[in-house]
């Protein structure tokens, strides 16, 4: 039972016991059309934040930047077919990806050649090769994955 203090309106209110686990769950439903309508702008703005950050790790001194762990060349494939795969599943049509891909590739270029003046950095066309490589494959798993979803049969 639930009392009101005595300057309120007296009245008395019997809740029925519920676990917290439920109250909790009810209070973080959402429905999902609204979950959509929630998620819809930050799953497009989420691939945009890939660009800048390879932006930061590529011009950041070499002794700031964190590491992986794995050779530099697979950092950057692995950096630049994440970010052309997330982009290129919202291009839509072959010329934005293909647009897409140039952009992407051109922009490793600048970053390699920006690294010359970074301290504990170097410009290497390995990394530029591995980084349009890996565009160009995020690019193409983009299209791909497009491809499927449009010839996949519609269910009713």
């Amino acid at each position: 039972m639930l009392k009101l203090p005595k300057s309120s309106p007296s009245c008395t209110v019997t809740v029925a016991p519920r676990t917290a686990k439920l109250v909790i769950r009810e209070a973080l439903e959402v429905p999902r059309s609204n979950m959509r309508l929630l998620l819809a702008p930050a799953l497009r703005l989420a691939p945009w934040l890939c660009v800048p950050t390879i932006a930061i790790l590529s011009l950041v001194p070499g002794q700031a930047r964190p590491h992986t762990g794995l050779p530099g060349q697979a950092e950057h494939f692995l950096a630049y077919l994440m970010t052309a795969l997330v982009l290129g599943c919202q291009a839509r049509n072959l010329t934005s990806r293909i647009t897409l891909a140039i952009a992407l590739c051109a922009y490793g270029g600048m970053l390699e050649v920006l690294q010359i003046w970074i301290p504990g950095r170097s410009a290497q066309v390995i990394d530029f090769a591995a980084s349009s490589f890996g565009a160009l494959t995020g690019v193409l798993l983009s299209a791909l994955l497009s491809l499927s979803t449009m010839s996949r049969p519609k269910m009713h």
